[in-house]
């Protein structure tokens, strides 16, 4: 009886022994070689963190959380049980701009955790507005103006204006026009273009390295209208009122859009402004009448005609008809 009470003891002091001198888990998960890329980013884009985890005992449950600065949080997502390399692709697609932090959480079975903290920014490319081109038909020479509002949610930084010909497609020209601008006016070179159609391209970048363009384009023309007088016939001799008529046509400018001038001289001028000419002629003599066209650029052609009104001697005394 004495033998088995002893054994027993033995048991009970080597049992005890072991729940006495346990050790507790109070070591956190390790988390190393956290990275984000990359740490600017435009919504959309793929921001990639990645990491490495481990724990002295068991690893449970890895979290990625984002918030944005200061305290709003984003998203969360359980990325894994038991995980060591995090490699976890960020939704932002719905980020607007400004500046964020993802927080790794590393949890092991005794609820021990771990954290680490990255940061990234999200920023949205400069905001082309306004952007016109005036005019859009020129002369080589004349004054072409560029001009637009130039905006940026972090700091622009530097803006551009590009010109291309279209046809042949090459490079004309490049100017750096400012750092930091908001509001563009520029004078587009125009002295030395031979070609017909170009195109100017806007560039702005900001601090970031993100960019914004605007396409605008413009046509140079040189060569004016041609104006066809189809009445009155060159050396006719009229009695009555002289009706003229015609057309005019352009390489560039539609028909409607011409400047038409008619003039009878001597004294006699009208403009109609209509793109056809059908006016009355009512002086006597010998007559030039003269019509012109203008296009958008400014060019001018014109035509003549030479013709001879015999006079009304009810309306004109003392002179043959």
């Amino acid at each position: 009886m004495g033998k088995l009470l002893w054994i027993g003891m033995l048991i009970f002091i080597l049992v005890g022994s072991v729940n006495i001198f346990a050790v507790a888990d109070t070591n956190p998960p390790q988390i190393s070689n956290a990275t984000l890329s990359p740490e600017v980013i435009k919504p959309g884009d793929v921001l990639t963190v990645s990491a490495t985890i481990t724990d002295d005992v068991n690893l449970r449950q890895v979290f990625v959380y984002v918030f944005r600065n200061p305290n709003t949080l984003v998203s969360v997502a359980l990325v894994g049980y038991g995980i060591e390399n995090v490699n976890y692709v960020v939704p932002t697609a719905d980020l607007v701009s400004g500046s964020y932090r993802v927080i790794i959480g590393a949890y092991d079975l005794a609820g021990n955790s771990g954290w680490a903290t990255l940061s990234f920014t999200v920023d949205t490319p400069p905001e082309i507005s306004g952007a016109t081109l005036s005019p859009e038909v020129i002369k080589p020479g004349d004054l072409l103006t560029l001009n637009a509002v130039i905006t940026d949610d972090v700091e622009l930084r530097q803006v551009f204006v590009y010109v291309f010909c279209n046809d042949p497609n090459s490079f004309v020209s490049s100017a750096f026009i400012g750092s930091g601008i908001g509001n563009v006016n520029y004078v587009v070179p125009t002295a030395d273009l031979i070609w017909s159609s170009y195109r100017v391209i806007l560039g702005a970048y900001d601090s970031r390295g993100q960019s914004s363009w605007a396409t605008l384009y413009f046509t140079v023309d040189s060569t004016p209208p041609l104006v066809t007088i189809t009445h009155p016939l060159a050396g006719e001799v009229y009695s009555e009122a002289i009706t003229t008529a015609g057309y005019a046509v352009d390489n560039v400018t539609d028909s409607s859009d011409l400047i038409i001038d008619v003039a009878v001289s001597p004294k006699f001028d009208v403009n109609d402004g209509t793109g056809s000419f059908d006016v009355q002629a009512l002086h006597p003599n010998n007559i030039t009448i003269r019509v012109t066209a203008m296009d958008e650029a400014g060019n001018v052609g014109e035509s003549s005609v030479d013709v001879i009104r015999k006079h009304d001697r009810g309306n004109h005394l003392g002179q043959d008809k």
